[in-house]
């Protein structure tokens, strides 16, 4: 176990056997497999390891301190295998597997869903294919494009979910906020100095949520922190276009160029601010 990084999520599985023969099939590797303790760590090369185990089994010496039991309904977010997914889609469906052609975000991103055999939603995603100077635009419009989504509503319609168990709209704004606060340090030291060490820990945007209170509080100071961060980062990386490509080395989690967190970040934003829409749309509110 020593030479396994530790995991950050957690999956609860039936049947181990099956599990493991179908994360290989994905390509995967397997870098530990142990069926008396019921366990198995899943390397998806392109991300971070995840730990399987049966029902009841104590898995934490397997795990980060930080880690997430992934529950039913949500996903665990993947990057594109080999960084390319049709290639991905097009190796699975020689294998015989029925995979589904994979579905363009409105921000110009490739998403595929797929299902493990104990119903666990796996989401591979692959970014937008944009040149820096649209990079920056895109991840700078996010403070417009969120006053315009949020215009008309009221006190009360900013507590409106699109679903039962979903996020509020003013609870989206919040975890926007939070996601782009909690990552500025490390575009920073990408940008900085790159190639060094960095001890990140993830944060659990479910707590976060909770216990800050996301669902109270009012959102301008929110919005004012994402204009800030987003046109200060903007302004580095216009002065600096070259330290774009720099990158730490992370304690957790595949190492990420500045670009890379930069457009993850403009990629997140829009995929909220189109479920604060989907919203108005389910309330009739435009």
């Amino acid at each position: 176990m020593s030479s396994v990084r530790p995991s950050l999520a957690l999956l609860r599985v039936q049947d181990l056997d099956r599990s493991v023969r179908f994360y290989r099939q994905l390509g995967f590797r397997i870098c530990t497999y142990d069926p008396e303790a019921g366990v198995a760590v899943v390397d998806p090369v392109d991300g971070h390891p995840f730990t399987l185990a049966l029902p009841g089994v104590d898995a934490t010496p397997w795990l980060h301190e930080v880690f997430e039991e992934l529950a039913e309904g949500r996903q665990l977010y993947l990057g594109a295998p080999g960084g390319n997914l049709e290639a991905f889609v097009h190796r699975l469906r020689h294998q015989g597997l029925p995979v589904p052609p994979p579905e363009q975000a409105p921000d110009g991103s490739l998403v595929l869903g797929l299902q493990d055999p104990d119903g666990h939603r796996l989401s591979f995603w692959q970014g937008p294919e944009w040149t820096d100077e649209e990079l920056l635009v895109i991840y700078t419009s996010a403070p417009d494009r969120l006053s315009q989504a949020l215009a008309g509503l009221t006190g009360d319609q900013l507590d409106l979910a699109r679903a039962p168990g979903k996020w509020t709209i003013r609870q989206i704004v919040h975890h926007i906020a939070d996601s782009d606060a909690s990552s500025l340090i490390r575009i920073l030291m990408c940008l900085a100095e790159p190639g060094r060490p960095y001890q990140n820990n993830p944060y659990d945007q479910d707590i976060w949520v909770e216990r800050l209170d996301h669902a109270h509080r009012p959102i301008e100071p929110s919005l004012a922190l994402i204009a800030s961060i987003r046109h200060h980062v903007a302004a580095l990386v216009r002065h600096r276009p070259e330290a774009l490509d720099g990158a730490v080395e992370p304690a957790l989690g595949a190492p990420m160029t500045a670009r890379e967190l930069i457009a993850m970040l403009a990629s997140h934003a829009l995929h909220h601010i189109a479920q604060i829409a989907e919203t108005r749309r389910v309330h009739g509110l435009g």
